[in-house]
């Protein structure tokens, strides 16, 4: 036992020397820019005042991400949504995105966010409830049907179309709280994957498990599980995998590559019960405040009439590429599944009998945490949407048009 203490005290010193050199690191790249072309979104008064900008001038919008380098969250961004932002605004805004956690989690570089230091953040579902509480709704184990087929072959399934519907209440939602919502990315459906097989509900009582530092709702979906949770950093949970602190974590094939968390696990259940992972782009809301009279003065300058045409075009872009993105990671979570499935990973299979016992023990957790952790309006409307889309699926109204491009069908 002192040894495991002895690792964990270690591994905290070198987390404090690592947050203590990246506080460093952070004003003298970050935060201060020293060309006198290059303003962030703050910057633009002496322009809305009156005086013109410089045939040179760049808008520098600063975000981060827990995305590492060199994923497809992280290429997709720098290969096609930035480049079509630059062109967008004919050169005028770049952006410039720090990855894989160098400024901090997610609860960090919302603080970085809240200070004007950086205006996007690109969130996984756990931050999302850091930025709208309510939003923790999407965690609920059982509220979205798995879908495997249509899901692997990159398609659209029941979580698509309920996201899609969710995208207007989510605005408002992020706009109620000083942020602007760019639109649904995903990260993954859930499953564990653990050193031991697991295969029934008293199973998950021997497990040493994780959850994010500030989750909303995963301490009570733990509890329901009968699982023994400690709190950790996303980044942390190699290491701790690795030395024993937990011996299970939940499973997204393509995460745990990137992540490298594949070498330290043996099994991964076939059903993804413990969940849904979503993912977003946030703005700070109060850049626009900045943004929209500066096109209101000079957008002709850039093709564009006015500050909401702006904007209205700058949003519309994030929503279409994140949807993009979303059947492009899809794409990789099948192939890192089949990768590792071959190499070392051995799938277990959950039986149904299993998986209804866990129904029973979370269905309660809906009504039990309404009001409480979200609305129950945001509950009840997401179940109205998954309603439609079970009884459109089984009258035989979804086609084509919709798995493939997202037509939505008549309702009636």
């Amino acid at each position: 036992m002192n040894g495991v203490y002895s690792q964990r005290i270690k591994l905290l010193i070198f987390i404090c020397i690592v947050c203590f050199f990246a506080a460093l690191y952070v004003p003298c790249d970050c935060i201060a820019e020293t060309k006198d072309n290059i303003t962030g979104p703050w910057g633009l008064r002496q322009y809305i005042d009156g005086e013109k900008p410089s045939d040179n001038l760049i808008i520098l919008l600063k975000g981060a991400s827990v995305a590492p380098e060199g994923s497809s969250w992280w290429n997709f961004l720098q290969n096609e949504i930035i480049p079509d932002i630059h062109q967008l605004s004919m050169g005028l805004i770049d952006i410039k995105m720090y990855p894989g956690g160098v400024l901090g989690d997610e609860i960090d570089t919302i603080k970085l966010l809240h200070a004007q230091e950086l205006s996007i953040l690109g969130v996984t579902n756990m931050g999302l409830t850091q930025m709208i509480p309510e939003m923790c709704v999407l965690e609920l184990p059982f509220l979205f049907d798995w879908e495997p087929d249509l899901f692997y072959a990159g398609k659209r399934t029941e979580v698509d179309y309920i996201l899609e519907k969710l995208v207007p209440t989510a605005s408002r939602l992020a706009i109620k709280h000083g942020y602007e919502f760019a639109g649904f990315l995903e990260t993954c459906f859930e499953t564990l994957a653990t050193k031991i097989p697991l295969r029934t509900v008293e199973d998950l009582t021997r497990l040493r498990f994780w959850y994010w530092r500030g989750d909303m709702i995963r301490q009570d979906i733990n509890k329901a599980f009968g699982l023994k949770t400690q709190t950790f950093e996303l980044y942390e949970i190699g290491n701790v995998l690795r030395t024993g602190f937990v011996d299970t974590t939940v499973c997204a094939w393509y995460v745990s590559i990137i992540l490298q968390w594949w070498p330290h696990i043996k099994y991964a259940v076939d059903y993804p019960f413990y969940g849904y992972e979503s993912a977003t782009f946030m703005f700070h809301g109060r850049f626009y405040d900045q943004l929209i009279p500066f096109f209101d003065k000079w957008g002709y300058l850039y093709g564009l009439k006015n500050g909401a045409d702006f904007k209205e075009r700058f949003l519309k872009l994030w929503k279409r590429h994140l949807a993009e993105l979303r059947f492009l990671l899809r794409r990789d979570e099948a192939i890192a599944r089949k990768n590792l499935l071959k190499e070392k990973i051995k799938e277990v299979h959950f039986p149904e009998a299993e998986l209804e016992k866990l129904r029973n023990r979370i269905l309660p957790l809906y009504d039990n945490l309404a009001d409480k952790k979200y609305p129950k309006s945001l509950l009840d409307e997401i179940l109205k949407y998954r309603e439609e889309y079970r009884r459109l699926k089984k009258e035989g109204k979804l086609d084509n048009n919709w798995y493939e491009n997202g037509v939505m069908p008549n309702i009636k």
